[in-house]
């Protein structure tokens, strides 16, 4: 089949030939969705180019290629029973042309003899500054103390936490590969950076130095997940970087705002994030969009989230789309399909009155596909008891508020009655 018709097959993707994810821990995919139990190597043992030749490799470039719903791109699958925008249709949109080269590379063997990388997905370390709910220790530093105390102080029975016990500051590269890792930005268009948090990782900020020195920033794109709570670090102020780059993408991962942003991910100052929001908005090269990571404790409030920022001028869909909506599939108890089903009836009120209100508002018009995303979702079928689900949830909350000294209740008001408080009426 020729290239430009597999473009549009419901199976094939262009990342097992143009894209390398290398993961906190070394792992090397295809993408940063992709199946971290099959990955196509280690990068601490093996180079890109051994990985992209590996057995997982090659099963995963033949089943794409024939029509096979490769098992390692699972959640692509999920989000197109969807209904949704999944990141192989983005990856494919986006970046289909460019890839051909890379794919006219591979043999009749689905081999590539010479790796030709259009995308970099870099997470050099799991160092972070927050301890996010719906996050770990496996990509966070800040979550290590907690976990140590959770796991050791209080009742977490029956509870799935994200990551293993006592999971320690990990770096994905040694110095060797890393330099082995820079001689393949001569071929690169697009970058994207995540961590850990990649504004606070030194190998990003040296990475972008050697872009700039090499003359090679001019020709690339910048993409990040960030927490967007620091934009200097050590020597650094990111913004001096940036300006040297094509295109700079700053996807956010805000999943809430004010005191609601605050508890969800503790140690963001929400005052920071305003400035820092007002900081980019005078680089004509920098995008920015929100990137939530939908949950039970958001999935409420995204609507309210975007209609401020909107307002307040923060938040111009037609930039990058405005907001781009994360599902959250795992802890199941934090998944928004197991809320009990008054509540989901609640979540679709709420947003079909939001829809209703902006219908024909230009800026709010493409904030619209990511709700109808996050109502597919709700839609889904349970995957935990209810009461197994309220018991988990209640214990999770509880032991973390105790912990951190936080107060589940005075922040989420529309759940204070699920959990028997009378002081306060449930909200739509």
């Amino acid at each position: 089949m020729e290239y430009s018709k597999l473009l549009q097959s419901p199976t094939f993707c262009t990342a097992p030939w143009m894209e390398a994810h290398v993961a906190v821990d070394g792992k090397i995919l295809p993408c940063c969705i992709y199946n971290e139990r099959t990955p196509f190597g280690n990068i601490k043992e093996i180079s890109l180019e051994e990985a992209f030749n590996s057995e997982q490799a090659i099963k995963a470039r033949k089943d794409l290629v024939n029509g096979v719903k490769h098992d390692g791109c699972f959640r692509c699958w999920r989000e197109e029973e969807l209904d949704t925008d999944s990141y192989r249709k983005v990856h494919n949109r986006e970046f289909g042309e460019i890839s051909e080269v890379s794919f006219n590379g591979m043999d009749e063997n689905y081999k590539l003899p010479v790796l030709t990388l259009k995308r970099l997905d870099l997470r050099f370390d799991n160092k972070c500054n927050l301890k996010c709910r719906i996050c770990s220790t496996h990509y966070s530093t800040a979550w290590i103390p907690d976990d140590k105390r959770l796991r050791a102080e209080y009742d977490i029975t029956g509870l799935e936490l994200h990551a293993e016990p006592n999971h320690e500051f990990s770096v994905s590269i040694d110095e060797e590969n890393y330099q082995k890792l820079l001689l393949t930005l001569n071929t690169v268009n697009n970058l994207f950076f995540a961590g850990g948090e990649p504004l606070i990782q030194d190998k990003h900020y040296e990475i972008l130095q050697y872009c700039i020195d090499k003359d090679l920033a001019k020709d690339i794109d910048l993409v990040y997940n960030t927490n967007f709570s620091k934009l200097k670090y050590k020597k650094w102020n990111v913004l001096e970087l940036w300006k040297h780059f094509n295109r700079v993408a700053c996807g956010t991962s805000l999943d809430d705002f004010k005191e609601r942003g605050e508890y969800q991910r503790t140690n963001i100052k929400w005052d920071d994030v305003i400035a820092n929001r007002k900081k980019i908005m005078d680089y004509p090269n920098i995008t920015f969009t929100l990137s939530p990571t939908v949950n039970i404790y958001n999935v409420f409030s995204i609507p309210d989230f975007a209609h401020e920022w909107i307002e307040l001028g923060y938040l111009k869909p037609d930039d990058m789309n405005g907001l781009h909506a994360n599902l959250l599939f795992f802890p199941q108890m934090l998944n928004i399909c197991n809320l009990p089903e008054e509540y989901k009836d609640r979540v679709r009120a709420k947003y079909s009155i939001f829809i209703n209100v902006h219908f024909n508002k230009k800026y709010y018009i493409p904030i619209f596909k990511e709700l109808k995303k996050i109502l597919n979702a709700l839609d889904q079928p349970r995957n935990m008891e209810e009461g197994l689900w309220k018991k988990n949830f209640e214990k999770y909350n509880k032991a973390l508020d105790r912990l951190r000294k936080e107060k589940f209740m005075d922040v989420f008001p529309e759940y204070r009655d699920l959990f028997n408080m009378k002081d306060t009426k449930p909200m739509i």
